[in-house]
Protein backbone atom coordinates (compact mmCIF):
# COMPACT_ATOMS: atom_id res chain seq x y z
CA UNK A 1 0.00 0.00 0.00
CA UNK A 2 1.16 3.51 -0.78
CA UNK A 3 0.74 5.50 2.44
CA UNK A 4 0.32 8.62 0.35
CA UNK A 5 -3.35 7.87 -0.19
CA UNK A 6 -5.16 10.12 -2.62
CA UNK A 7 -6.59 12.90 -0.47
CA UNK A 8 -8.62 15.87 -1.60
CA UNK A 9 -9.60 17.93 1.46
CA UNK A 10 -12.36 19.59 -0.51
CA UNK A 11 -14.00 16.29 -1.44
CA UNK A 12 -15.51 14.11 1.27
CA UNK A 13 -17.15 10.78 0.63
CA UNK A 14 -18.10 7.74 2.65
CA UNK A 15 -15.69 5.08 3.78
CA UNK A 16 -17.58 2.65 1.55
CA UNK A 17 -16.97 4.83 -1.50
CA UNK A 18 -13.26 5.04 -0.67
CA UNK A 19 -13.14 1.24 -0.44
CA UNK A 20 -14.85 0.80 -3.80
CA UNK A 21 -12.46 3.26 -5.44
CA UNK A 22 -9.52 1.36 -3.96
CA UNK A 23 -10.87 -1.89 -5.40
CA UNK A 24 -11.29 -0.19 -8.78
CA UNK A 25 -7.69 1.07 -8.71
CA UNK A 26 -6.56 -2.54 -8.21
CA UNK A 27 -8.42 -3.73 -11.31
CA UNK A 28 -11.55 -5.07 -9.63
CA UNK A 29 -14.49 -4.67 -11.98
CA UNK A 30 -17.28 -6.62 -10.24
CA UNK A 31 -18.44 -6.79 -6.64
CA UNK A 32 -20.73 -9.75 -5.98
CA UNK A 33 -23.17 -9.22 -3.16
CA UNK A 34 -26.46 -9.86 -1.47
CA UNK A 35 -26.34 -6.84 0.85
CA UNK A 36 -28.09 -6.36 4.17
CA UNK A 37 -28.61 -3.50 6.58
CA UNK A 38 -24.97 -3.30 7.62
CA UNK A 39 -23.96 -2.82 3.96
CA UNK A 40 -26.33 0.05 3.15
CA UNK A 41 -23.41 2.46 2.77
CA UNK A 42 -22.06 0.29 -0.06
CA UNK A 43 -25.48 0.21 -1.71
CA UNK A 44 -25.57 4.01 -1.57
CA UNK A 45 -21.98 4.36 -2.84
CA UNK A 46 -22.28 1.87 -5.72
CA UNK A 47 -23.58 4.50 -8.14
CA UNK A 48 -20.67 6.83 -7.31
CA UNK A 49 -18.03 4.32 -8.42
CA UNK A 50 -19.14 3.06 -11.85
CA UNK A 51 -15.78 1.36 -12.45
CA UNK A 52 -16.91 -1.42 -10.11
CA UNK A 53 -20.21 -3.04 -11.10
CA UNK A 54 -22.22 -4.24 -8.13
CA UNK A 55 -23.69 -7.61 -9.12
CA UNK A 56 -26.70 -8.75 -7.11
CA UNK A 57 -26.84 -12.45 -6.30
CA UNK A 58 -29.46 -14.31 -4.30
CA UNK A 59 -27.15 -16.37 -2.12
CA UNK A 60 -23.74 -15.69 -0.62
CA UNK A 61 -22.31 -18.98 -1.87
CA UNK A 62 -22.91 -17.54 -5.35
CA UNK A 63 -21.15 -14.31 -4.38
CA UNK A 64 -17.98 -16.06 -3.21
CA UNK A 65 -17.93 -18.53 -6.11
CA UNK A 66 -18.52 -15.81 -8.70
CA UNK A 67 -15.71 -13.71 -7.18
CA UNK A 68 -13.48 -16.77 -7.56
CA UNK A 69 -14.48 -17.21 -11.22
CA UNK A 70 -13.85 -13.54 -11.96
CA UNK A 71 -10.43 -13.69 -10.32
CA UNK A 72 -9.43 -16.81 -12.23
CA UNK A 73 -10.33 -15.29 -15.60
CA UNK A 74 -9.32 -11.65 -15.13
CA UNK A 75 -5.93 -11.98 -13.41
CA UNK A 76 -7.20 -9.22 -11.12
CA UNK A 77 -8.58 -9.69 -7.62
CA UNK A 78 -12.13 -10.89 -7.19
CA UNK A 79 -14.40 -9.20 -4.67
CA UNK A 80 -17.49 -10.09 -2.66
CA UNK A 81 -19.52 -8.10 -0.14
CA UNK A 82 -21.20 -10.22 2.53
CA UNK A 83 -23.65 -9.61 5.36
CA UNK A 84 -22.25 -10.23 8.85
CA UNK A 85 -21.14 -13.64 10.13
CA UNK A 86 -24.08 -15.64 8.77
CA UNK A 87 -23.49 -14.29 5.26
CA UNK A 88 -19.83 -15.21 5.53
CA UNK A 89 -20.80 -18.68 6.75
CA UNK A 90 -23.07 -19.09 3.72
CA UNK A 91 -20.14 -18.15 1.48
CA UNK A 92 -17.64 -20.41 3.24
CA UNK A 93 -17.77 -23.46 0.94
CA UNK A 94 -16.79 -21.53 -2.17
CA UNK A 95 -14.25 -19.46 -0.24
CA UNK A 96 -12.73 -22.81 0.73
CA UNK A 97 -12.59 -23.71 -2.97
CA UNK A 98 -11.07 -20.30 -3.75
CA UNK A 99 -8.40 -20.87 -1.09
CA UNK A 100 -7.46 -24.19 -2.70
CA UNK A 101 -7.42 -22.47 -6.10
CA UNK A 102 -5.14 -19.77 -4.64
CA UNK A 103 -7.50 -17.15 -6.01
CA UNK A 104 -6.83 -13.59 -4.87
CA UNK A 105 -10.23 -12.57 -3.48
CA UNK A 106 -11.08 -9.70 -1.17
CA UNK A 107 -14.16 -10.45 0.91
CA UNK A 108 -15.69 -7.40 2.58
CA UNK A 109 -17.93 -8.39 5.48
CA UNK A 110 -20.27 -5.75 6.79
CA UNK A 111 -20.50 -5.79 10.58
CA UNK A 112 -22.52 -4.00 13.22
CA UNK A 113 -21.43 -0.45 14.07
CA UNK A 114 -18.23 -0.40 16.12
CA UNK A 115 -20.08 0.41 19.37
CA UNK A 116 -22.52 -2.47 18.77
CA UNK A 117 -20.13 -5.22 17.58
CA UNK A 118 -19.90 -6.97 20.94
CA UNK A 119 -23.56 -6.72 21.90
CA UNK A 120 -25.54 -9.98 22.20
CA UNK A 121 -27.73 -9.03 19.24
CA UNK A 122 -29.27 -11.75 17.03
CA UNK A 123 -26.75 -11.31 14.19
CA UNK A 124 -23.66 -10.82 16.32
CA UNK A 125 -20.93 -13.43 15.83
CA UNK A 126 -17.15 -13.81 15.84
CA UNK A 127 -16.65 -12.97 12.18
CA UNK A 128 -12.87 -13.19 12.33
CA UNK A 129 -13.06 -16.73 13.73
CA UNK A 130 -15.45 -17.79 10.95
CA UNK A 131 -13.09 -16.36 8.34
CA UNK A 132 -9.75 -17.78 9.47
CA UNK A 133 -10.00 -21.38 8.17
CA UNK A 134 -10.19 -20.26 4.53
CA UNK A 135 -8.59 -16.80 4.67
CA UNK A 136 -4.96 -16.03 3.94
CA UNK A 137 -5.43 -12.77 5.86
CA UNK A 138 -8.08 -11.34 8.18
CA UNK A 139 -8.38 -7.70 9.17
CA UNK A 140 -10.81 -5.10 10.54
CA UNK A 141 -11.04 -1.46 9.51
CA UNK A 142 -10.03 0.96 12.28
CA UNK A 143 -12.14 3.92 11.12
CA UNK A 144 -13.65 5.55 8.07
CA UNK A 145 -10.30 7.25 7.46
CA UNK A 146 -8.64 3.80 7.52
CA UNK A 147 -11.20 2.16 5.19
CA UNK A 148 -9.29 2.71 1.94
CA UNK A 149 -5.91 1.80 3.45
CA UNK A 150 -7.36 -1.36 5.02
CA UNK A 151 -8.79 -2.34 1.63
CA UNK A 152 -5.36 -1.90 0.05
CA UNK A 153 -3.84 -4.07 2.81
CA UNK A 154 -6.42 -6.77 2.01
CA UNK A 155 -5.63 -6.52 -1.71
CA UNK A 156 -1.90 -6.84 -1.00
CA UNK A 157 -2.50 -9.90 1.15
CA UNK A 158 -4.78 -11.59 -1.39
CA UNK A 159 -2.17 -11.11 -4.12
CA UNK A 160 0.95 -11.94 -2.13
CA UNK A 161 -0.51 -14.81 -0.10
CA UNK A 162 -2.46 -16.12 -3.11
CA UNK A 163 -5.81 -16.60 -1.44
CA UNK A 164 -8.90 -14.97 0.01
CA UNK A 165 -8.40 -11.96 2.28
CA UNK A 166 -11.28 -11.10 4.60
CA UNK A 167 -11.84 -7.52 5.74
CA UNK A 168 -14.48 -6.84 8.39
CA UNK A 169 -16.11 -3.43 8.01
CA UNK A 170 -18.15 -2.02 10.93
CA UNK A 171 -21.14 -0.16 9.54
CA UNK A 172 -20.13 3.24 10.90
CA UNK A 173 -16.71 2.99 9.21
CA UNK A 174 -18.46 2.48 5.88
CA UNK A 175 -21.06 5.21 6.49
CA UNK A 176 -18.99 8.08 7.86
CA UNK A 177 -17.36 10.63 5.59
CA UNK A 178 -13.63 10.77 5.02
CA UNK A 179 -11.35 13.00 2.92
CA UNK A 180 -9.47 9.87 1.83
CA UNK A 181 -10.76 8.85 -1.58
CA UNK A 182 -8.57 5.85 -2.41
CA UNK A 183 -5.37 3.99 -1.50
CA UNK A 184 -2.90 2.11 -3.66
CA UNK A 185 -1.49 -1.38 -3.41
CA UNK A 186 2.16 -1.98 -2.67
CA UNK A 187 4.44 -3.32 -5.36
CA UNK A 188 4.51 -7.10 -5.55
CA UNK A 189 7.18 -8.76 -3.43
CA UNK A 190 8.19 -11.57 -5.81
CA UNK A 191 11.17 -13.69 -4.81
CA UNK A 192 12.13 -13.96 -8.47
CA UNK A 193 14.11 -16.91 -9.82
CA UNK A 194 16.00 -19.52 -7.77
CA UNK A 195 18.97 -20.14 -10.05
CA UNK A 196 20.21 -23.12 -8.02
CA UNK A 197 16.81 -24.74 -8.48
CA UNK A 198 17.01 -24.01 -12.21
CA UNK A 199 20.43 -25.64 -12.51
CA UNK A 200 19.33 -28.78 -10.65
CA UNK A 201 16.16 -29.07 -12.76
CA UNK A 202 18.31 -28.81 -15.89
CA UNK A 203 20.56 -31.62 -14.61
CA UNK A 204 17.54 -33.82 -13.88
CA UNK A 205 16.10 -33.26 -17.35
CA UNK A 206 19.40 -34.10 -19.01
CA UNK A 207 19.60 -37.34 -17.00
CA UNK A 208 16.20 -38.52 -18.29
CA UNK A 209 13.30 -40.34 -16.66
CA UNK A 210 11.62 -37.12 -15.54
CA UNK A 211 8.01 -36.05 -15.23
CA UNK A 212 7.21 -32.34 -15.25
CA UNK A 213 4.23 -31.58 -12.99
CA UNK A 214 2.63 -28.24 -13.84
CA UNK A 215 0.19 -26.44 -11.57
CA UNK A 216 -1.11 -22.95 -10.86
CA UNK A 217 0.49 -20.26 -13.01
CA UNK A 218 2.43 -22.90 -14.97
CA UNK A 219 -0.82 -24.03 -16.62
CA UNK A 220 -1.20 -20.81 -18.64
CA UNK A 221 -0.60 -20.76 -22.39
CA UNK A 222 2.81 -19.04 -22.34
CA UNK A 223 4.25 -21.34 -19.70
CA UNK A 224 2.76 -24.47 -21.27
CA UNK A 225 4.59 -23.61 -24.50
CA UNK A 226 7.87 -23.39 -22.57
CA UNK A 227 7.19 -26.65 -20.74
CA UNK A 228 6.43 -28.33 -24.06
CA UNK A 229 9.86 -27.34 -25.36
CA UNK A 230 11.45 -29.05 -22.36
CA UNK A 231 9.32 -32.16 -22.76
CA UNK A 232 10.18 -32.55 -26.43
CA UNK A 233 13.89 -31.86 -25.96
CA UNK A 234 14.35 -34.33 -23.10
CA UNK A 235 11.60 -36.89 -23.71
CA UNK A 236 9.85 -35.84 -20.51
CA UNK A 237 6.16 -36.28 -19.77
CA UNK A 238 3.89 -33.36 -18.88
CA UNK A 239 1.38 -33.83 -16.09
CA UNK A 240 -1.15 -31.64 -14.34
CA UNK A 241 -2.72 -32.26 -10.92
CA UNK A 242 -6.19 -33.75 -10.79
CA UNK A 243 -7.83 -30.45 -9.80
CA UNK A 244 -6.73 -27.10 -11.24
CA UNK A 245 -7.90 -23.51 -10.93
CA UNK A 246 -7.38 -22.64 -14.58
CA UNK A 247 -5.78 -24.48 -17.49
CA UNK A 248 -5.29 -22.23 -20.52
CA UNK A 249 -5.41 -24.79 -23.33
CA UNK A 250 -5.37 -22.26 -26.14
CA UNK A 251 -2.12 -23.32 -27.88
CA UNK A 252 -1.66 -27.00 -28.77
CA UNK A 253 1.45 -28.66 -27.38
CA UNK A 254 3.51 -31.26 -29.18
CA UNK A 255 3.58 -33.42 -26.06
CA UNK A 256 0.18 -34.15 -24.50
CA UNK A 257 -0.58 -32.59 -21.14
CA UNK A 258 -2.06 -35.39 -19.07
CA UNK A 259 -3.90 -35.23 -15.77
CA UNK A 260 -2.93 -37.36 -12.77
CA UNK A 261 -5.48 -40.09 -11.98
CA UNK A 262 -7.99 -39.50 -9.19
CA UNK A 263 -7.50 -42.87 -7.53
CA UNK A 264 -4.41 -42.99 -5.27
CA UNK A 265 -3.10 -46.38 -6.34
CA UNK A 266 -3.20 -45.41 -10.00
CA UNK A 267 -1.51 -42.04 -9.39
CA UNK A 268 1.14 -43.73 -7.25
CA UNK A 269 1.85 -46.19 -10.05
CA UNK A 270 2.07 -43.41 -12.65
CA UNK A 271 4.60 -41.40 -10.66
CA UNK A 272 6.55 -44.56 -9.88
CA UNK A 273 7.54 -44.74 -13.55
CA UNK A 274 9.91 -41.79 -13.12
CA UNK A 275 13.25 -41.17 -11.52
CA UNK A 276 12.34 -37.62 -10.60
CA UNK A 277 9.47 -35.14 -10.73
CA UNK A 278 10.18 -31.50 -11.49
CA UNK A 279 7.31 -29.51 -9.97
CA UNK A 280 6.48 -26.08 -11.34
CA UNK A 281 4.01 -24.17 -9.14
CA UNK A 282 2.60 -27.50 -7.98
CA UNK A 283 2.44 -29.07 -4.53
CA UNK A 284 3.37 -32.68 -3.91
CA UNK A 285 0.21 -34.70 -4.71
CA UNK A 286 -1.68 -36.39 -1.91
CA UNK A 287 -4.68 -38.71 -1.86
CA UNK A 288 -8.01 -36.92 -1.55
CA UNK A 289 -9.26 -39.49 0.97
CA UNK A 290 -7.52 -42.04 3.16
CA UNK A 291 -8.46 -45.68 2.56
CA UNK A 292 -6.83 -48.66 4.28
CA UNK A 293 -4.14 -50.21 2.15
CA UNK A 294 -3.92 -47.29 -0.28
CA UNK A 295 -1.12 -44.71 -0.44
CA UNK A 296 -1.76 -41.29 1.12
CA UNK A 297 1.44 -39.79 -0.30
CA UNK A 298 1.29 -40.31 -4.07
CA UNK A 299 5.00 -39.81 -4.74
CA UNK A 300 6.66 -43.21 -4.29
CA UNK A 301 9.74 -43.56 -2.12
CA UNK A 302 12.86 -43.21 -4.24
CA UNK A 303 11.36 -40.75 -6.72
CA UNK A 304 13.05 -37.37 -6.29
CA UNK A 305 10.77 -34.37 -5.83
CA UNK A 306 12.30 -31.12 -7.07
CA UNK A 307 10.43 -27.85 -6.83
CA UNK A 308 11.57 -25.33 -9.43
CA UNK A 309 9.68 -22.35 -8.02
CA UNK A 310 9.11 -21.58 -4.36
CA UNK A 311 6.31 -19.54 -2.84
CA UNK A 312 6.33 -16.04 -4.25
CA UNK A 313 8.63 -17.01 -7.11
CA UNK A 314 8.21 -15.91 -10.71
CA UNK A 315 6.87 -18.97 -12.49
CA UNK A 316 7.16 -17.71 -16.08
CA UNK A 317 10.66 -16.31 -15.56
CA UNK A 318 11.83 -19.52 -13.84
CA UNK A 319 10.58 -21.64 -16.73
CA UNK A 320 12.20 -19.25 -19.19
CA UNK A 321 15.54 -19.57 -17.41
CA UNK A 322 15.21 -23.35 -17.41
CA UNK A 323 14.59 -23.39 -21.16
CA UNK A 324 17.65 -21.19 -21.67
CA UNK A 325 19.79 -23.32 -19.36
CA UNK A 326 18.93 -26.47 -21.27
CA UNK A 327 18.92 -24.86 -24.74
CA UNK A 328 15.60 -26.57 -25.45
CA UNK A 329 14.68 -25.76 -29.06
CA UNK A 330 11.39 -24.24 -30.16
CA UNK A 331 8.76 -26.85 -30.94
CA UNK A 332 7.02 -26.96 -34.30
CA UNK A 333 3.56 -25.36 -34.56
CA UNK A 334 0.64 -27.75 -34.33
CA UNK A 335 -3.07 -27.49 -35.04
CA UNK A 336 -6.11 -28.40 -33.03
CA UNK A 337 -8.17 -31.31 -34.38
CA UNK A 338 -11.78 -31.09 -33.25
CA UNK A 339 -13.56 -34.46 -32.76
CA UNK A 340 -16.60 -35.37 -34.82
CA UNK A 341 -20.02 -34.88 -33.30
CA UNK A 342 -21.59 -38.08 -31.97
CA UNK A 343 -25.07 -39.18 -32.95
CA UNK A 344 -27.55 -41.88 -32.03
CA UNK A 345 -30.25 -42.44 -29.44
CA UNK A 346 -28.00 -43.26 -26.48
CA UNK A 347 -26.27 -40.85 -24.11
CA UNK A 348 -23.52 -41.32 -21.53
CA UNK A 349 -20.58 -39.34 -20.12
CA UNK A 350 -18.29 -40.22 -23.03
CA UNK A 351 -20.83 -39.04 -25.61
CA UNK A 352 -21.48 -35.90 -23.56
CA UNK A 353 -17.78 -34.97 -23.64
CA UNK A 354 -17.58 -35.64 -27.38
CA UNK A 355 -20.68 -33.55 -28.10
CA UNK A 356 -19.36 -30.56 -26.17
CA UNK A 357 -15.92 -30.77 -27.80
CA UNK A 358 -17.44 -31.07 -31.26
CA UNK A 359 -19.79 -28.09 -30.97
CA UNK A 360 -18.50 -25.47 -28.53
CA UNK A 361 -17.07 -22.23 -29.93
CA UNK A 362 -13.31 -21.87 -30.01
CA UNK A 363 -11.83 -20.18 -26.93
CA UNK A 364 -14.82 -21.03 -24.78
CA UNK A 365 -14.35 -21.12 -21.03
CA UNK A 366 -15.30 -24.56 -19.69
CA UNK A 367 -16.27 -24.85 -16.02
CA UNK A 368 -16.19 -28.53 -15.09
CA UNK A 369 -18.08 -29.72 -12.02
CA UNK A 370 -19.78 -32.72 -13.59
CA UNK A 371 -17.90 -35.07 -11.25
CA UNK A 372 -18.09 -38.69 -12.48
CA UNK A 373 -19.89 -37.54 -15.64
CA UNK A 374 -16.85 -35.57 -16.82
CA UNK A 375 -14.21 -38.28 -16.71
CA UNK A 376 -13.72 -38.04 -20.49
CA UNK A 377 -13.80 -34.25 -20.73
CA UNK A 378 -10.06 -33.62 -20.33
CA UNK A 379 -9.09 -35.76 -23.33
CA UNK A 380 -12.07 -34.82 -25.50
CA UNK A 381 -11.48 -31.09 -25.17
CA UNK A 382 -7.82 -31.35 -26.19
CA UNK A 383 -8.90 -30.84 -29.80
CA UNK A 384 -10.38 -27.34 -29.39
CA UNK A 385 -8.85 -24.20 -27.84
CA UNK A 386 -10.39 -23.34 -24.48
CA UNK A 387 -9.79 -22.45 -20.85
CA UNK A 388 -10.74 -25.00 -18.22
CA UNK A 389 -11.79 -24.08 -14.67
CA UNK A 390 -12.23 -26.91 -12.18
CA UNK A 391 -13.52 -27.65 -8.71
CA UNK A 392 -10.40 -27.23 -6.57
CA UNK A 393 -11.44 -27.74 -2.96
CA UNK A 394 -13.99 -30.53 -3.21
CA UNK A 395 -16.86 -28.40 -1.80
CA UNK A 396 -19.53 -28.98 -4.43
CA UNK A 397 -21.68 -26.16 -5.72
CA UNK A 398 -18.86 -24.16 -7.29
CA UNK A 399 -19.80 -24.64 -10.96
CA UNK A 400 -22.71 -22.23 -11.56
CA UNK A 401 -21.11 -19.41 -9.52
CA UNK A 402 -17.72 -19.90 -11.21
CA UNK A 403 -19.44 -19.75 -14.58
CA UNK A 404 -21.21 -16.54 -13.60
CA UNK A 405 -18.04 -14.79 -12.52
CA UNK A 406 -16.09 -16.08 -15.53
CA UNK A 407 -18.73 -14.83 -17.96
CA UNK A 408 -18.63 -11.33 -16.48
CA UNK A 409 -14.82 -11.28 -16.43
CA UNK A 410 -14.42 -12.61 -19.99
CA UNK A 411 -17.16 -10.96 -22.10
CA UNK A 412 -17.35 -12.20 -25.65
CA UNK A 413 -16.39 -15.75 -24.73
CA UNK A 414 -19.00 -18.48 -24.33
CA UNK A 415 -18.90 -20.19 -20.94
CA UNK A 416 -19.82 -23.87 -20.84
CA UNK A 417 -20.65 -25.21 -17.39
CA UNK A 418 -20.60 -29.01 -17.20
CA UNK A 419 -22.49 -29.67 -14.01
CA UNK A 420 -23.50 -32.68 -11.92
CA UNK A 421 -27.13 -32.76 -10.89
CA UNK A 422 -26.29 -33.13 -7.21
CA UNK A 423 -23.70 -30.34 -7.32
CA UNK A 424 -25.98 -27.95 -9.21
CA UNK A 425 -28.55 -27.91 -6.43
CA UNK A 426 -26.12 -26.24 -4.03
CA UNK A 427 -25.94 -23.04 -6.08
CA UNK A 428 -28.71 -23.08 -8.69
CA UNK A 429 -29.50 -19.50 -7.69
CA UNK A 430 -26.54 -18.46 -9.86
CA UNK A 431 -28.77 -19.03 -12.88
CA UNK A 432 -30.89 -16.06 -11.79
CA UNK A 433 -27.85 -13.78 -11.96
CA UNK A 434 -26.96 -15.22 -15.37
CA UNK A 435 -30.45 -14.38 -16.62
CA UNK A 436 -30.45 -10.94 -14.98
CA UNK A 437 -27.25 -9.96 -16.79
CA UNK A 438 -27.85 -11.89 -20.03
CA UNK A 439 -24.63 -13.87 -19.61
CA UNK A 440 -23.51 -16.21 -22.37
CA UNK A 441 -23.44 -19.36 -20.25
CA UNK A 442 -24.49 -22.80 -21.47
CA UNK A 443 -25.06 -25.15 -18.54
CA UNK A 444 -25.20 -28.88 -19.22
CA UNK A 445 -26.57 -30.75 -16.20
CA UNK A 446 -25.55 -34.41 -16.27
CA UNK A 447 -28.70 -35.81 -14.70
CA UNK A 448 -27.84 -39.34 -13.64
CA UNK A 449 -30.29 -38.93 -10.72
CA UNK A 450 -27.81 -39.60 -7.97
CA UNK A 451 -24.52 -38.97 -6.23
CA UNK A 452 -22.58 -41.39 -8.41
CA UNK A 453 -19.30 -40.46 -6.72
CA UNK A 454 -20.69 -41.82 -3.45
CA UNK A 455 -21.63 -45.09 -5.14
CA UNK A 456 -18.08 -45.29 -6.44
CA UNK A 457 -16.48 -44.47 -3.11
CA UNK A 458 -18.76 -46.88 -1.23
CA UNK A 459 -17.70 -49.67 -3.55
CA UNK A 460 -14.01 -48.76 -3.11
CA UNK A 461 -14.43 -48.85 0.66
CA UNK A 462 -15.95 -52.33 0.46
CA UNK A 463 -19.56 -51.31 1.13
CA UNK A 464 -21.01 -52.45 -2.16
CA UNK A 465 -24.37 -53.25 -0.63
CA UNK A 466 -24.90 -49.60 0.28
CA UNK A 467 -24.20 -48.33 -3.25
CA UNK A 468 -27.18 -46.88 -5.12
CA UNK A 469 -29.15 -46.85 -1.89
CA UNK A 470 -31.54 -44.17 -0.61
CA UNK A 471 -28.74 -41.87 0.54
CA UNK A 472 -27.09 -41.75 -2.89
CA UNK A 473 -30.14 -41.37 -5.16
CA UNK A 474 -31.92 -38.21 -6.36
CA UNK A 475 -34.92 -39.90 -7.97
CA UNK A 476 -37.73 -39.76 -5.37
CA UNK A 477 -38.97 -37.35 -6.58
CA UNK A 478 -37.05 -36.68 -9.79
CA UNK A 479 -35.81 -33.09 -9.90
CA UNK A 480 -36.96 -31.19 -12.99
CA UNK A 481 -33.96 -29.05 -13.88
CA UNK A 482 -35.67 -27.54 -16.91
CA UNK A 483 -38.46 -26.24 -14.67
CA UNK A 484 -35.95 -25.02 -12.10
CA UNK A 485 -33.89 -23.13 -14.68
CA UNK A 486 -37.02 -21.65 -16.25
CA UNK A 487 -38.12 -20.40 -12.84
CA UNK A 488 -34.85 -18.47 -12.63
CA UNK A 489 -35.36 -17.02 -16.12
CA UNK A 490 -33.04 -19.35 -18.07
CA UNK A 491 -34.39 -21.15 -21.18
CA UNK A 492 -33.99 -24.90 -20.76
CA UNK A 493 -34.45 -28.17 -22.62
CA UNK A 494 -34.16 -31.85 -21.72
CA UNK A 495 -32.32 -34.33 -23.97
CA UNK A 496 -31.88 -38.09 -23.76
CA UNK A 497 -29.72 -38.84 -26.80
CA UNK A 498 -26.41 -37.81 -28.33
CA UNK A 499 -28.23 -36.46 -31.37
CA UNK A 500 -30.50 -34.36 -29.19
CA UNK A 501 -27.60 -33.06 -27.10
CA UNK A 502 -25.63 -31.95 -30.16
CA UNK A 503 -28.66 -30.08 -31.53
CA UNK A 504 -29.36 -28.43 -28.16
CA UNK A 505 -25.73 -27.36 -27.78
CA UNK A 506 -25.65 -25.88 -31.26
CA UNK A 507 -28.84 -23.95 -30.58
CA UNK A 508 -27.52 -22.57 -27.29
CA UNK A 509 -24.22 -21.48 -28.81
CA UNK A 510 -26.04 -19.67 -31.64
CA UNK A 511 -28.28 -17.74 -29.25
CA UNK A 512 -27.03 -15.01 -26.88
CA UNK A 513 -27.70 -15.31 -23.17
CA UNK A 514 -27.86 -18.23 -20.76
CA UNK A 515 -29.24 -21.67 -21.59
CA UNK A 516 -29.56 -24.91 -19.66
CA UNK A 517 -29.57 -28.43 -21.09
CA UNK A 518 -30.61 -31.30 -18.86
CA UNK A 519 -28.82 -34.36 -20.24
CA UNK A 520 -30.42 -37.56 -18.93
CA UNK A 521 -29.28 -41.18 -19.03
Amino acid sequence: MNDAASVDPGTAGSGAAAMLRTLAAAGVRHLFTNPGTTELAFVAAAGDVPEVQAVLVIDETVASGAADGAARMSDAPGAALLHLGPGLANAAANLHNAAKARSPIVTLVGDHASDHRNSPSPLQSDIEAIARPFSAWVGVTASADDAAAATARALDAARDKRGPATLVVPADHAERTTPTTTAEMQASQSTGVDHDAVRHAADLLRSGGVAVLLGGRALRADTLVLADRLAVAFDADLWAPMFNARVERTHPTERPLRKLPYFPTQAHQVLGNYRAVVAIDADEPLAVFAYPGEPRRLLPDGVEWHRLVGDGGDVAASLGHLVEATAAPTTRPRSFVRPAAPDGESLDPTLLAQAVAATMPEFSVVVDEAQTSSLGVWDALAGVPHDLLMLTGGAIGSGPPLATGAALAAPGRRVVNLEGDGSALYSAGAWWSQARHGLDVTTVVAANRGYAILDLELARAGNRGAARGPLTRLDRPVIDFTALATAYGVPAVRVTSATGLVAALQQSFATPGPHLIEACW
